[in-house]
């Protein structure tokens, strides 16, 4: 008899993470939770030291991964700017029917500049169909064993640098996910370049943005 498709155990029942700094005390008011919470989702906050630098939250991250069931099914939202429409149960057939077994990040228009650092190079297999071209880190989600397989990749390519902690006040995190797919486009990574469940919004005012189920708001990050 076959082993189930699909199973999830606590904390992953409507579970969604984010990380966020220690110092930063009161969580029932992220943007994240207020929306994520009036969809029944359960915000699990992970904290990652009293002083924030972009590159903790995949490290964070990385540590949870190990704890939880490699065929679970795995939700990350950056906590200040993410606005949450749907319920576990829609995500999760909409992902099972259009992106299963890969882990999809939310898309944006523009390429990533990171201030005056080495220019991201843009293998063909990163760049996806347009509105919503080029991957951004600050959504994704997917089977745990897919997201636990590139969160260790970029993981490894955050240790192996030191430029990505030292670009701008608080490093950056998104510059070495993409080096990492760069090198290794195996990775089973999926941009949702046509906004079917998630889409960031930084220089592009789309009409999808207004029902898109997971809307990433990142007009004010300098990244």
């Amino acid at each position: 008899m076959a082993a189930p498709h699909f199973f999830y155990e606590e904390p992953l029942l409507n579970c969604i993470y984010t990380v966020v700094n220690d110092s930063y005390k009161n969580d029932k008011s992220l943007a994240l939770v207020k929306s994520a919470e009036r969809m029944n989702w359960k915000v699990h906050v992970l904290k990652a030291g009293v002083d924030w630098h972009m590159w903790k939250k995949p490290m964070r991250l990385d540590l949870m991964l190990q704890k939880l069931p490699s065929q679970g099914f795995f939700v990350y939202c950056d906590a200040f700017d993410v606005e949450v429409r749907t319920s576990f149960e829609n995500l999760y057939a909409s992902y099972c029917t259009h992106f299963e077994d890969t882990v999809v990040f939310n898309g944006e228009t523009n390429r990533t500049v990171w201030l005056d650092k080495t220019p991201i190079d843009y293998k063909h297999h990163m760049v996806g169909a347009k509105p919503f071209s080029y991957l951004n880190a600050g959504v994704f989600f997917g089977r745990v064993w897919a997201v636990r397989k590139v969160v260790d990749t970029w993981v490894n390519t955050l240790l192996e640098y030191e430029e990505y902690y030292t670009a701008g006040k608080y490093g950056c995190d998104q510059a070495a996910l993409l080096w990492a797919w760069s090198k290794e486009p195996s990775l089973p990574i999926r941009v949702d370049t046509q906004a079917k469940l998630c889409a960031a919004s930084r220089g592009l005012r789309h009409g999808r943005l207004q029902t898109v189920p997971i809307l990433h708001t990142n007009e004010g990050d300098d990244k």
